[in-house]
């Protein structure tokens, strides 16, 4: 996100990706587009939209059960292979070019450590991040109560009664006390083409940190237990015995969140991103959202047209009303009901 807003400026940009890209497998299955994201892509990027699914439906249902509002949705792996393809091409990972102005540390197998300078650094490694828990260390992603059981299957054999997934829709599913969500997501290759695409679901299930049944959960096929993700293609067949067996690749994530007290440092050089910052819970897929923010509002700053007081306010606020949204929708997914005094969005008047 940052190296499309920012290279715009002309700015040299090195991307240092700590993990392989297979590593990345383990991660969220489907993220919405939200309205930051659309604006990026729109500005930034010469791309048309066959990246992205649009999508009828919305993650907000309305008392009644209708569906109230409707954004156009895209997922990470679409998301990731197309800018990443117009940077550097499909098949370059990014390089780690050494510059007098540049500065990170990196380990290499042999243990040793190579070090660089640099006038900004965006930390954008993630909700376990390494330079959040040196600046922030009281801060850390806590557990929410419940897993996500993740899994796809081709489009072709999408279930009858999910089949408005096929035209975009969001498919919710309440089922007391959890709840079930199914989408269509571009297929492995990144293609949207009908036949090409996949069918995704995201099954949100309680499971009480500490009890038996989460160690049982989190502990994949060789024995390990996971802290946060069972990886694809490690889950044990008895753990989610039924759709493991109709499912490419389950996985189940542990569903964590927190909240940054502060996303700048040493006067405006060092940038806390996404959610290295602030990890929203899933539910309104809005997580990718707030890096979007900080990439345009972060060349804002950069170009003089904000203050860095206004870039945090900004970022600041964002992340404080979508943490809060999230959880309320979390609530509602769980429980059928919002937390009290709590004004959805689509019931909010216009001001």
């Amino acid at each position: 996100m940052h190296t499309v807003t920012l290279q715009s400026l002309s700015l040299h940009i090195p991307v240092l990706e700590s993990r392989e890209p297979t590593d990345l497998h383990a991660e969220a299955a489907g993220l919405s587009m939200g309205p930051n994201a659309q604006t990026l892509v729109n500005k930034y990027l010469d791309t048309d939209e066959s990246f992205a699914i649009p999508s009828p439906g919305s993650q907000i249902l309305g008392p009644a059960g209708a569906v109230i509002a409707e954004i156009p949705a895209t997922f990470w792996r679409g998301l990731r292979i197309e800018p990443a393809s117009k940077r550097r091409g499909s098949n370059a990972p990014a390089r780690k070019r050494k510059r007098p102005s540049e500065s990170f540390v990196r380990k290499e197998p042999t243990e040793q450590k190579i070090h660089f300078s640099a006038p900004l650094v965006i930390a954008a490694d993630g909700a376990r991040s390494a330079l959040r828990a040196q600046l922030q260390p009281a801060i850390t992603s806590e557990y929410a109560g419940y897993v996500a059981w993740r899994g796809c299957i081709p489009e072709a054999q999408t279930p009858e009664p999910l089949k408005g997934a096929l035209e975009g829709k969001l498919v919710f599913t309440m089922l007391g006390g959890h709840y079930i969500i199914a989408y269509l997501t571009p297929g492995p290759t990144g293609s949207t083409k009908q036949g090409d695409r996949v069918f995704e679901w995201c099954w949100y299930s309680p499971s009480p940190a500490g009890s038996p049944s989460f160690a049982e959960i989190m502990t994949d096929t060789v024995g390990h237990r996971h802290n946060k993700t069972v990886p694809r293609g490690q889950l044990r067949d008895e753990v989610f015995h039924e759709l493991i067996h109709k499912s490419k690749d389950p996985f189940v994530t542990a569903i964590t969140s927190h909240r940054g007290s502060a996303s700048t440092f040493y006067n405006g050089k060092v940038f806390l991103a996404g959610e290295a910052y602030t990890q929203f819970r899933p539910h309104l897929g809005l997580s990718c959202d707030l890096a979007v923010l900080q990439a345009l509002t972060l060349r804002e700053a950069l170009t003089g047209d904000k203050t860095m007081a206004e870039y945090e306010k900004a970022v600041g606020d964002y992340a404080a009303e979508f943490s809060m949204r999230s959880t309320a929708m979390d609530h509602f997914g769980l429980t059928g009901k919002w937390p009290e005094g709590y004004v959805p969005l689509y019931a909010k008047k216009p001001t």
